[in-house]
C-alpha cells in the first residue's frame, strides 16, 4: 500500500470513519445528488453504532426543523422491542402498527425536545433499516390528540441518513475552518449554509430545494444597477417584466429601477439576494469538489 493511499484511508477515517470510498458525479449534477450519492456510499460503510444512530436521529430532528437549534434537545433515547410494545400504545398513544413502524424494520428514536414556546415534547424518529423507500419518507406527520406524549413523527432510510449525518458534522467542521468568526455577520453565513444543506438533503417528495443550483443574475453589477434610472409608472408604463433573480418582489417600499434595454423592473434587493444564495451554492459546492478531488487523489 502505496503511502499516499495510506493517507487518503486516514484522512476519510477521521472526516466520515469509513475508507476505501470512491465517488463519480454526473457533469451537472444538483447538489442534492452529489450530497446524496456521498451520503449513501458513507452510510453503506458505516458501522451502525449506538452512537452513529443517536447521531443520525439527532441529525434528522434538526433537518426537519422538529428542534430550532441541537440545544433544543433534552435528551435522544432508543426504544426498545419491549418499551416499544409497551409504551406505543400505553405512554404515548401510538395505534399505527404496521410493518413500517416495527422495530423489526426500524430503529425507533424519542427525541425529547422544548418548542419555541419552552413547551416540552416528544419526537418519534424512524430509521428504516430496509433498501426500499419508506412511505412518507422525511414528511413530518404531526399529532393534534391532546391524550398523545408524541407531538410528531418522521421515517427516514437509516443508511442515508447516517451518511448525512456524518456529512454534517464534517461540514460545521469544515466551515469553522473556512470563515472567520469574528468577521460581522459570518455567523448568519454559516447557519444560512447548514440549513441550505439540511433542507437539500430532504428525501421524500420534497421539491423545494431539489434542484438547488445558481440564480441568474445576468449583467447586473453594481455600477450598471447604479446608471438606471428608478421606474416611474407615467414615464416607463405598466407592462414592463420583473427581473428572474432573487425574490422577483423587492423589499418593503423598494423603489425598482428600469433596464430600459430589456423592458425589465429590476429590484436591487433581488440581485443582492440571488449573489448571496449563489455565493451559499458556491461554498457546498466547493466542500464537495474538495472531498470529491480527496476521493480521486
Amino acid at each position: 500500500m502505496t503511502d499516499e493511499v495510506k493517507k487518503l484511508e486516514n484522512l476519510m477515517k477521521e472526516k466520515y470513519g469509513v475508507d476505501d470510498i470512491k465517488l463519480t458525479f454526473k457533469e451537472g449534477a444538483s447538489l442534492q445528488d452529489k450530497f446524496q450519492k456521498l451520503a449513501d456510499v458513507i452510510g453503506k460503510k458505516s458501522e451502525m453504532s449506538e452512537t452513529t444512530l443517536l447521531s443520525a436521529a439527532k441529525f434528522k430532528a434538526i433537518q426537519k426543523h422538529i428542534v430550532s437549534d441541537e440545544g433544543a434537545i433534552d435528551s435522544i433515547q432508543q426504544l426498545t422491542r419491549e418499551a416499544y410494545d409497551n409504551d406505543m400504545t400505553d405512554k404515548y398513544k401510538y395505534y399505527n402498527r404496521s410493518e413500517q413502524f416495527l422495530p423489526e424494520t426500524n430503529d425507533i428514536f424519542v427525541v425529547a425536545y422544548y418548542d419555541k414556546q419552552a413547551t416540552f415534547k416528544n419526537s418519534l424518529v424512524f430509521l428504516n433499516k430496509g433498501s426500499k423507500t419508506p412511505k412518507h419518507e422525511d414528511e413530518l406527520r404531526h399529532y393534534t390528540d391532546p391524550k398523545r406524549q408524541i407531538a410528531n413523527h418522521v421515517v427516514s432510510r437509516e443508511q442515508r441518513t447516517v451518511g448525512y449525518s456524518k456529512i454534517y458534522q464534517d461540514l460545521n467542521r469544515f466551515l469553522d475552518k473556512q470563515i472567520n468568526p469574528n468577521e460581522p455577520g459570518v455567523a448568519l453565513v454559516k447557519q444560512d449554509l447548514m440549513t441550505m444543506f439540511s433542507d437539500v438533503t430532504i428525501g421524500g417528495k420534497n421539491k423545494k430545494y431539489r434542484n438547488v443550483s445558481q440564480k441568474v443574475v445576468g449583467t447586473y453589477t453594481d455600477d450598471f444597477l447604479d446608471s438606471l434610472p428608478i421606474y416611474d409608472p407615467a414615464l416607463h408604463g405598466s407592462k414592463l417584466s420583473l427581473t428572474k433573480a432573487g425574490s422577483l418582489s423587492g423589499k418593503d417600499g423598494e423603489e425598482g429601477l428600469v433596464d430600459v434595454a430589456s423592458n425589465t423592473i429590476i429590484f436591487r434587493s433581488d440581485v443582492e439576494a440571488a449573489r448571496y444564495h449563489n455565493n451559499l451554492v458556491t461554498i457546498l459546492n466547493s466542500y464537495i469538489q474538495e472531498t470529491y478531488n480527496i476521493v480521486l487523489q
